[in-house]
């Protein structure tokens, strides 16, 4: 690989990182679902604004959570590891969609009666 080393795919750090941020998109879209849903509508400059606050609250959770949370090939930090990925996970499918609905940066979803399957 030109550049540097190969990622070792049966990393328990690379394991912890996939498994954590599927637990956060899983956990954040049945709870966006659950109040009726989030729609990408509006003008360009709300979806730039939006674009901008979702990019940072990633950054701010991935960087700063990384840069407080300690490092190690231990159980702490392993299970600190996964917990900051879900975050980011559960930012992306739920908590920033929230945000931009609850500051009128997005439409009200409208709640429907949906199967449960």
């Amino acid at each position: 690989m030109a550049g540097g080393l190969t990622p070792d795919p049966l990393s328990l750090e690379a394991i912890l990182t996939s498994s954590g941020t599927l637990f956060g998109f899983a956990a954040g879209a049945a709870l966006i679902r659950h109040i009726g849903g989030f729609q990408v509508t509006g003008s360009a400059w709300k979806r730039l604004l939006r674009y901008a606050i979702g990019l940072a609250g990633i950054l701010i959770l991935w960087r700063g959570l990384g840069l407080v949370f300690p490092r190690g090939e231990d159980i702490p930090g392993y299970m600190l590891r996964y917990f900051r990925y879900s975050m980011v996970g559960f930012w992306v499918t739920f908590g920033a969609p929230w945000f931009y609905i609850r500051f009128n940066l997005a439409p009200k979803p409208v709640l429907k009666e949906q199967p449960l399957i």
